[in-house]
């Protein structure tokens, strides 16, 4: 789907961290909650940093990991108690090539899978937040995907959609303070993205393979 090297010039990453991502991750199509994710955020030193992560975020003071959750909504990130903190102090970008929504087929219990890309761009930077839970050798370090209203391109398929970070604000999201970060939370233009058909075989999360992403007819 894209190389590390694109993932660094992307996100403006010291390329020799890449080696690190390609010793840990390869080529990815299918990628399931609780899994780990590679995401890129701001470092002690004020650049940004590779980390990975795993999908399903849990507050720093939940006493267990039930309470993880994938997304989370933009409209309420700056106020909801379990966000908060996060969305003011660690924010991140997820760098992905696409993503997957399922649209109702009528007249059946069916949904037909749609792969989203960027039209312009070599990949999409998804806002993020992450928080660590746990202690000492126990800690692990979570992350959800900020969440908007659909666009009028996705709205058919589905009526919320991931925060898209374009590239000229990468920075803003990870080092901004918190009002302009919210400023960035709104739906991406339809215009910069692009969809098609993909195989149902999407849906069964043990699926993997360069051809789930694949345009299908039907």
């Amino acid at each position: 789907m894209y190389s590390w090297a694109e993932v660094h010039e992307f996100l403006s990453l010291d390329l020799l961290k890449g080696e690190v991502a390609d010793a840990l991750f390869g080529p990815r199509y299918n990628v399931a909650p609780s899994q780990s994710v590679l995401v890129a955020r701001a470092s002690s030193t004020a650049q940004a940093e590779l980390a990975p992560m795993r999908w399903g975020f849990v507050p720093s003071w939940a006493k267990d990991a039930k309470r993880a959750s994938i997304n989370a909504r933009a409209e309420t990130v700056a106020t909801n108690g379990m966000f908060r903190a996060a969305f003011k102090k660690r924010r991140c970008l997820i760098p992905v090539s696409g993503f997957y929504e399922w649209q109702a087929i009528k007249g059946s219990t069916r949904k037909q899978p749609r792969y989203f890309y960027p039209a312009h761009d070599p990949l999409f930077a998804f806002g993020g937040l992450w928080e660590v839970w746990g202690e000492g050798a126990d800690a692990v370090a979570t992350v959800a995907i900020v969440t908007t209203v659909a666009n009028e391109f996705v709205e058919p398929i589905h009526d919320r959609m991931p925060l898209i970070v374009p590239r000229k604000h990468h920075a803003q999201w990870l080092f901004g303070e918190p009002d302009a970060a919210a400023k960035l939370m709104v739906p991406a233009l339809g215009t910069s993205m692009a969809a098609h058909r993909v195989a149902e075989k999407v849906n069964n999360p043990h699926s993997s393979g360069a051809e789930l992403a694949e345009a299908v007819e039907r």
